[in-house]
């Protein structure tokens, strides 16, 4: 690669976001957020036909929502379950500022993870395996990608 610099003119963005959290019980939680963009490019000597349009990777609406059941006593205390629904609207999906009427379609995703807490003497240790992408949906538009297909993660966390 070849790298440039240009001046790309003056660009704003304006949004609400919204969170919600909900705790039903000691052991079910509920999380979820909302927000709302609005961004468009302002002025750009370069490519004046960039004006009026949407920044790239902003999308208009994204949702994410996720739930978490803890397990209290017997063979499966402190193990816990979650899954989740990420919505992102379509959006100008190139950083490129040539392609900047290149759209992507909207999409969404569902993951699941399964955890576990526990003491190592006095550290606590957190186990969790992730599962993204369970529908294995293709994300791929415009030859940009915008989600990895189904993959599995296990983390470990320690606190000293």
């Amino acid at each position: 690669g070849l790298t440039t610099f240009e001046l790309s003119g003056e660009e704003q963005a304006e949004g609400i976001e919204t969170d919600f959290q909900y705790f039903p019980t000691k052991q079910f939680q509920l999380v979820g957020t909302h927000s709302w963009t609005n961004s468009r490019v302002v002025s750009d000597a370069q490519r004046p036909g960039r004006v009026g349009t949407t920044l790239p990777d902003v999308p208009r609406n994204a949702v994410r929502l996720w739930g978490k059941y803890t397990f209290e006593g017997g063979a499966l205390d402190k193990v816990w379950i979650g899954a989740g629904y990420l919505y992102t609207s379509q959006m100008i999906g190139n950083r490129n500022p040539n392609l900047f009427r290149v759209w992507t379609d909207s999409w969404s995703r569902v993951d699941a993870s399964l955890g576990y807490d526990m003491k190592i003497g006095k550290t606590n240790a957190s186990w969790v395996l992730t599962l993204e992408n369970l529908e294995d949906k293709d994300y791929i538009d415009y030859m940009l990608i915008r989600g990895r297909p189904f993959n599995a993660r296990l983390s470990s966390t320690f606190t000293f």
